[in-house]
């Protein structure tokens, strides 16, 4: 038996001469008369064995696409993390675990949200759910992971969907650390804000307690604005006497009112960043 012989035939209605390939199967037979003879089956298997090269071709380029899909992430991202399709994380990723400090038994599942900061966890939640419930073809989102090290960082996500078909088998996405963008960008929003909301003021409180709220809730859970009407003539040692020109809290309670004066001892973080003419942590 010969199995997708190639044989190259002329055709009436072809122009050229093509090739095609055939199963050429022989064997002795038997007559009703009782006379032997042989018996040739000639089965054309043209289409089977184009198929067949058709898929292993496609094999091959997406071997090569994932090898190369692989390195590129690899060389240009901190963390690649897999999930199935209906979002858990199925297998471990040494950048993630690096990074976070969590383990494969921390990770898996849904564990990875223990690692993003509590104030980003609804939202991301929230976000990762939809995407998944509707398979939006692309997932981003920046959020603040734990480190390793202690305190967070901004990382920003990019995910998409792996699909069989019109079937969704798993998800893959990197993480890649944008701390320093993140920085210099609410810097340019904080400034352009600050000047947009003093553009038209003159008065100096005015300016301040417009300034004042811009910081809160971007900066700082709490902001208080001073004047120092007398600094530059104050004795050291003595208490300082500041005008409060506004307070704006993050949450309740309702702010004290302006244009109050307090008098400050020397132990007061004000009056020390006053006599340091520096910032002072408190």
């Amino acid at each position: 038996m010969l199995t997708a012989v190639p044989i190259d035939l002329d055709f009436a209605d072809s122009p050229r001469e093509e090739t095609r390939y055939f199963t050429f199967s022989i064997s002795r037979a038997t007559v009703s008369d009782g006379s032997r003879g042989v018996l040739g089956v000639i089965v054309e298997t043209t289409e089977q064995v184009t198929a067949a090269r058709r898929i292993r071709v496609l094999s091959e380029e997406r071997r090569r696409a994932l090898l190369r899909y692989r390195s590129l992430v690899r060389a240009g991202s901190e963390m690649v993390w897999v999930t199935g399709p209906e979002g858990g994380v199925t297998e471990p990723s040494p950048g993630w675990q690096r990074v976070t400090g969590q383990s494969w038994e921390e990770l898996r599942d849904d564990g990875w949200i223990d690692a993003v900061h509590p104030d980003d966890r609804a939202s991301v939640i929230e976000r990762w759910s939809r995407t998944l419930r509707e398979v939006q073809p692309r997932f981003t989102h920046t959020y603040r992971l734990r480190l390793a090290t202690g305190g967070y960082r901004h990382f920003a996500v990019d995910a998409a969907p792996v699909r069989d078909g019109d079937t969704v088998i798993e998800w893959i996405g990197t993480c890649r650390d944008v701390e320093q963008e993140w920085q210099e960008a609410r810097r340019e929003r904080l400034l352009a804000r600050a000047t947009a909301v003093t553009a038209d003021t003159a008065r100096p409180d005015e300016m301040l307690a417009a300034l004042t709220a811009v910081i809160v809730p971007e900066l700082a859970d709490n902001c208080t604005s001073y004047l120092l009407p007398q600094a530059l003539h104050r004795t050291p040692g003595t208490a300082l006497t500041a005008e409060r020109v506004a307070a704006v809290p993050r949450q309740h309670p309702p702010p004290p009112p302006p244009h109050l004066p307090e008098h400050l001892g020397p132990d007061s973080a004000l009056v020390r960043a006053d006599v340091l003419r520096r910032p002072v942590h408190a």
